[in-house]
């Protein structure tokens, strides 16, 4: 479809000059709404092909969004010290519970890509996990550091036998 250029004389029929980088007749609608143009099958395969490039950006982008609250978690563990107070507990509960319901909804991360079906999506599903598991691991060390492990040997002393008795004493007699 062609637009009509308009008249570029002025009322006293002189002509006015095109502006720079003006040329008359190439200018011509291929927008939505055209029905003459069609695009080249060529082009076509070029925009699914970009299409396609850019749904695979956005699936890493996905997988590594788990990455970005490691350096918050790492900020925040330093400030909420390794005592035992409302708020390093709250903060290490939310620690572990943000990373496990992300990984309990990772196909509904990925979901509307997987509809698409032309992005292969297992290579940032395990980039995915494996990023909420190291959250999951900062925040076990937290618990570690602030003594709520049984990580010693003196955490399990209810359940070990005690020593041996050398002697035994009833009264003033000792055997």
């Amino acid at each position: 479809m062609r637009l009509s250029i308009p008249d570029l004389s002025d009322s006293m029929g002189k002509s006015i000059a095109p502006p720079p980088g003006f040329a008359l007749g190439t200018l011509t609608w291929t927008g939505p709404r055209s029905t003459g143009v069609q695009k080249s099958a060529a082009k076509a395969a070029k925009d699914e092909e970009k299409k396609r490039e850019l749904r695979t950006k956005k699936a890493w982008d996905l997988a590594y969004s788990g990455a970005k609250s490691i350096p918050m978690n790492l900020i925040m563990m330093y400030m909420t010290g390794n005592s035992l107070q409302i708020f390093s507990i709250f903060f290490t509960v939310m620690m572990f519970w943000n990373p496990i319901k992300s990984l309990m909804g990772v196909n509904k991360v990925f979901l509307p890509l997987e509809r698409s079906g032309d992005v292969d999506l297992t290579l940032p599903k395990l980039a995915f996990v494996g990023l909420q598991l190291a959250n999951v691991l900062l925040a076990l060390y937290k618990c570690q550091q602030m003594g709520l492990l049984p990580t010693t040997e003196s955490d399990w002393l209810a359940f070990m036998d005690g020593a041996p008795h050398l002697e035994r004493s009833v009264g003033r007699i000792t055997f």
